[in-house]
């Protein structure tokens, strides 16, 4: 049900959030962290499938969506903002999603994000400066 895969993303964003703050503070980022990017997208990308399958957008729009975001990637900007910005469309279709399926889940992630705003405030600056330099 809804519940079950809102209780699923919630557990992902914790562990997100939490792991990279801990391997930061001890000193122990690898490689392996700095790669992780590509999860993000296939997370991204499964809330959106989600998003699809319960009715509120097409497949052929999900699919387009989709090649567009890798053409851009792979044959005009292959930086971290190009799939940073699609992610950010990712972020806010689910998040119309959310809002029209649940008003509790929707209070319960706008909570979150706030925490998470707070709780890494330097780290979100940084993203965003970064965010911008790509584009460059």
């Amino acid at each position: 049900t809804f519940d079950y895969f809102m209780s699923l993303v919630l557990f992902a964003w914790a562990t997100d959030a939490l792991d990279g703050y801990f391997a930061r503070k001890s000193g122990h980022s690898g490689k392996f962290g700095s790669r992780e990017g590509w999860v993000d997208w296939v997370f991204y990308i499964a809330c959106f499938f989600c998003s699809t399958y319960l009715g509120y957008y097409s497949y052929f729009f999900f699919i387009g969506i989709i090649l567009v975001n890798l053409f851009v990637y792979f044959f005009i900007k292959k930086s971290d903002s190009v799939q940073m910005s699609f992610e950010f469309i990712y972020i806010l279709l689910s998040f119309r999603v959310l809002y029209q399926e649940s008003p509790f889940w929707t209070l319960v992630v706008v909570g979150w994000t706030g925490f998470i705003i707070a709780f890494k405030w330097n780290r979100l600056k940084d993203q965003i400066l970064y965010f911008f330099r790509g584009w460059k």
